[in-house]
């Protein structure tokens, strides 16, 4: 009876304890946080641009949680700028309810089209929770870019032919095939250049000026093919152009058409997925082709009095022809200091433009040194090209010279002597006159006194 009475006690003191617990922590296993992505703007994430990113964090429980943060973790490709807070703090979230964090994040330039993951923690009190979230990621655009134009010699002369070399790069994740690079030229030979198959595209405006373009393909076609180009790699075409021979010196606008095959992610409406799909892609660019050419200045001798005679003042003409097909502006020459002469006067003069196929002649007085059969004169241009380029160039100018015996073998008569001979002949004519005056004076004195 007595071990009843303490098992009915027992069983009392049970069934009131139970109660009086659950009333203290009803739901003390029922507390759960769960993290969750909600949406990405754009859809799909874009490569080398920021995106925002909605994470919402709900207490599937039914107590009150304190001291929540999400914390954006950084997982290549995607990051986030130093002066942007990467964690949301939330006081407290209470049983049943919901919270939404913002995020901006960077999407590198380097990734890898297709899905990617972006990584987030969530910390509370008492615990932490990490999450992966995938998403798509897709190119900014599949771009294929003229780099850098190079013009044989930086122009193009009239009448010349230059190669032109556009050097290509694949900007985007994936490789470009079929890449087609067109020029806006008129082919050799006539006919409508291959750019003209795309006049819809460009504008009927920009090609109809073509024609208007004096520069020529030369070759079989004026569009260069490469096979494929790989992500972040370069590519050089060579055209070879010539320039008509009435081309006004100027820099001309040159239309360059690119087409390329390209993978582009889209959604399937029937799946809801992302699927990778090639497409063809063109693009239009503009380059700037210089005709004309460097002026091209040579310098000579245009006379010497009558002979380049040592130990003498002689005047010296200099010629300068510019045989270039651009001008020379602000031209100055100096001659500058040599053992085999002196200069009179001033050493330099300023000549000012000179056209192509022009020239001058500056005048310069010199005494040549003696002890120097030859004559050697160094001459300094300075002037500028057409694109306002300081030019500075030496040339050397030679001549021989001669003595007045030197010229009598070679049967070179001196005019000095022929002077003095004749002086001569008068100075004994002169005297013979005055001696028969005086002779005639004295005999006429003599028949007076008789």
């Amino acid at each position: 009876m007595k071990n009843k009475l303490i098992l009915i006690t027992a069983v009392v003191m049970f069934l009131l304890v139970i109660p009086t617990a659950s009333a203290e922590n009803p739901d003390s296993d029922s507390a759960e946080l769960t993290m969750q992505l909600m949406r990405t703007e754009p859809l799909p994430m874009i490569t080398g641009e920021y995106a925002d990113v909605w994470i919402k964090v709900t207490n599937e429980g039914q107590r009150d949680i304190r001291d929540v943060s999400v914390e954006f973790e950084d997982k290549f490709p995607f990051s986030m700028d130093p002066d942007r807070d990467r964690v949301r703090k939330f006081r407290k979230i209470e049983g049943r309810d919901a919270y939404t964090a913002h995020f901006q994040v960077r999407v590198d330039e380097m990734a890898v089209p297709g899905e990617n993951k972006l990584k987030f923690r969530l910390r509370y009190d008492g615990g932490s929770l990490t999450r992966e979230f995938p998403v798509q990621v897709r190119t900014r655009e599949t771009v294929l870019s003229v780099e850098e134009v190079k013009v044989e010699g930086d122009r193009i002369p009239p009448s010349q032919t230059r190669d032109i070399t556009l050097t290509l790069k694949n900007r985007a994740h994936t490789h470009l095939r079929s890449v087609g690079v067109s020029l806006g030229l008129k082919p050799e030979g006539g006919g409508e250049p291959e750019i003209g198959m795309q006049a819809e595209f460009f504008g009927m405006e920009d090609f109809e000026t073509i024609d208007e373009i004096p520069l020529i393909t030369v070759g079989q076609t004026t569009e260069e093919r490469i096979s494929q180009i790989a992500p972040g790699e370069e590519k050089d075409v060579t055209f070879s152009v010539r320039a008509e021979h009435d081309a006004d010196e100027e820099t001309y606008k040159v239309p360059i058409a690119l087409r390329f095959e390209g993978e582009r992610y889209q959604m399937n409406p029937e799946t809801g997925n992302w699927e990778m799909s090639t497409e063809t892609f063109q693009n239009q660019e503009f380059t700037g082709v210089h005709v004309g050419g460097e002026p091209l200045l040579d310098i000579g001798i245009a006379g010497i009095g009558d002979y380049p005679i040592r130990g003498m003042k002689n005047d010296i003409s200099l010629e300068i022809i510019n045989k270039g097909f651009s001008e020379a502006k602000f031209l100055e020459i100096e001659l500058l200091p040599h053992g085999s002469y002196e200069i009179i006067g001033e050493p330099d003069m300023y000549i000012g433009h000179m056209g192509s196929d022009d020239y001058d002649s500056p005048s310069f007085e010199m005494y040549l040194n003696p002890d120097h059969e030859r004559v050697e004169i160094p001459v300094e241009l300075q002037y500028k090209d057409n694109e306002e380029n300081l030019i500075v160039e030496n040339q050397t100018v030679r001549f021989k010279t001669y003595t007045w015996n030197e010229l009598e073998e070679l049967g070179v008569e001196r005019e000095d002597g022929v002077v003095l001979y004749v002086i001569l002949i008068a100075i004994i004519l002169g005297a013979l006159y005055y001696y028969h005056r005086r002779q005639k004076k004295k005999k006429k004195s003599l028949l007076e006194e008789e």
